[in-house]
């Protein structure tokens, strides 16, 4: 429902390239608009069948890179939160799973009550009067958006945290789901859970 690449932690960035790395941050659909298996789950396995079909070393060439070459056999995904869930869903159902994968606190064990419970300290949080009329907005987004201005943990482009604002639909359909333990039936509705839990 939230984030983007440009959220993705620099630090992190600089200390693969440093290790010889090449490293692909990429975006993908912003659940509602599509469910988590069919747009951000999808997206991802579709950049790992593009890198292993060798179309990323094709885009390097065609940038001008020539003095890189891509080793599909030491493919490693990795990611924060949400990411760490795709990076883990590059793990099943995949013809060549990457050589490794690193989930940094990923989104997981969707069985758990956890993922159902209303969470009152964020309730309280949301101003009066966000009707559903304003939030449900974020259905009728058409392209589904790949970018969202905020993070659940904090993360901006700049580097400065920054909360959600209650007057943009996404934000506001976003944390009353958190809010009302409505997460993944936001998410993944009418499904079983089981299909996206690693």
């Amino acid at each position: 429902m939230l984030g983007n690449s440009r959220m993705v932690s620099i630090p992190q960035i600089e200390d693969c390239l440093s290790r010889g790395w090449i490293v692909v941050v990429p975006n993908h659909r912003l659940c509602p608009g599509v469910n988590i298996l069919e747009g951000p789950v999808e997206d991802c396995r579709d950049l790992l069948a593009w890198i292993y079909d060798g179309r990323l070393e094709g885009f390097l060439r065609d940038q001008g890179v020539q003095m890189v070459s891509v080793d599909t056999e030491k493919v490693m995904a990795f990611g924060t939160s949400s990411g760490g869930l795709l990076a883990l869903s590059l793990g099943y159902d995949v013809p060549k799973p990457p050589k490794a994968i690193l989930d940094f606190y990923g989104a997981v064990h969707f069985t758990h009550p956890f993922w159902t419970e209303p969470l009152p300290h964020v309730a309280e949080k949301l101003p009066p009067g966000l009707s559903p009329e304003f939030m449900n907005r974020v259905y009728e987004e058409d392209p589904v958006p790949t970018d969202s201005s905020i993070s659940l943990e904090g993360q901006t482009e700049s580097g400065r945290a920054k909360g959600p604002d209650f007057s943009r639909p996404r934000d506001a359909f976003a944390f009353m789901q958190i809010a009302n333990g409505r997460v993944l039936s936001a998410c993944f509705p009418g499904r079983d859970v089981r299909e996206i839990d690693p």
